[in-house]
């Protein structure tokens, strides 16, 4: 780890940032990292220490930024890697430090680490197809707007996946629909992995593009069997809204970019109250608002006065 951290410094000392290459920008990072359980590597990815692992086993998890995609938007036409953009990959290394130096060390630190990781380069994908290139051109109701499209719609409506992958389809039919459902053993049945991201740049995870299997076999032109003849012939309509712990761990995770060094957060605190919000945004449309404590016993004694006026009567 040591080594690794030296490598970096060194990258970054008398060159400027035009003149460093990506994976040297990338190993630069390594000025801004304080926590020891965190260390770069080459090729874009980092270590995270196995706090529980055994001796026997391996004793760091490793995250690859380079799974990570953003879409074609206003001004490029073509999917392309997250990690073309140093800003991002950097804002996602920073964050993931200050999870866990705000975390203490526990079997579930580095999976909430992973899922932070996910978690921003979902939310990278959002604005790039806001057209916003860069942290300091997020404006403040881009958050509120993504708070409300998870709350309906979960990353499907915020990332407009659904809508990307049917411009896709559209456009290259059985051919596009051969490389997005799986072969073999669960034949027509699954969306394999890393299928989405490089077809149409989104971060959306196999099992959640799931959803999509009916849409994709709607252009599969060869025989179908009879797991895919089932799927075609549903009429299911899977929920994509999120939760509301989901949706409060969300908004907890892009909260993380407040403050990170220059260019790698923002100035201003995207969500102010996550638990509150969530709970605003996923309580049903019909439900009955709590009651204080002086409404619910003024009912209380109503109810009682009325019993009692009834019971005389008889």
């Amino acid at each position: 780890m040591k080594l690794k951290m030296k490598l970096a410094k060194k990258a970054i000392s008398p060159k400027r940032d035009e003149k460093r290459t990506p994976d040297e920008l990338f190993l630069g990072l390594a000025e801004h990292l304080v926590h020891a359980d965190i260390e770069l590597c080459p090729n874009f990815s980092f270590n995270l220490l196995k706090t529980d692992a055994r001796k026997d086993e391996g004793q760091y998890k490793n995250v690859e930024l380079s799974d990570f995609w953003l879409p074609p938007n206003g001004v490029y036409d073509e999917p392309q890697r997250l990690t073309n953009r140093h800003d991002f990959v950097g804002s996602v290394v920073l964050a993931a430090e200050k999870l866990l130096r705000r975390t203490k060390r526990s079997k579930t630190r580095n999976a909430r680490a992973v899922f932070l990781t996910a978690t921003l380069a979902k939310f990278f994908e959002y604005i790039w197809i806001k057209n916003r290139f860069d942290l300091k051109a997020i404006l403040p109701e881009d958050f509120g707007e993504l708070a409300r499209a998870l709350a309906h719609g979960g990353w499907h409506e915020a990332l407009m996946v659904e809508e990307r992958l049917t411009n896709a389809l559209a456009a290259r039919g059985h051919e596009l629909a051969c490389q997005l459902i799986s072969i073999g053993k669960n034949h027509l049945n699954n969306v394999p992995e890393d299928a989405l991201g490089p077809t149409i740049g989104t971060n959306i995870a196999a099992r959640e593009g799931a959803v999509y299997r009916k849409l994709i076999l709607q252009h599969y032109e060869d025989r179908l069997n009879p797991r895919a003849r089932a799927i075609l012939a549903s009429e299911d309509v899977p929920k994509k809204g999120m939760k509301r712990s989901m949706l409060r761990q969300t908004l907890s995770m892009i909260n993380l970019l407040i403050d990170l060094p220059a260019p790698y957060g923002v100035k201003f605190l995207p969500f102010a109250n996550p638990t509150n919000l969530a709970n605003k945004l996923t309580k049903p449309s019909g439900a009955t608002r709590n009651l204080g404590a002086v409404e619910a016993g003024a009912l209380l004694s109503e109810g009682y006065i009325g019993g009692f006026i009834a019971t005389a009567e008889t």
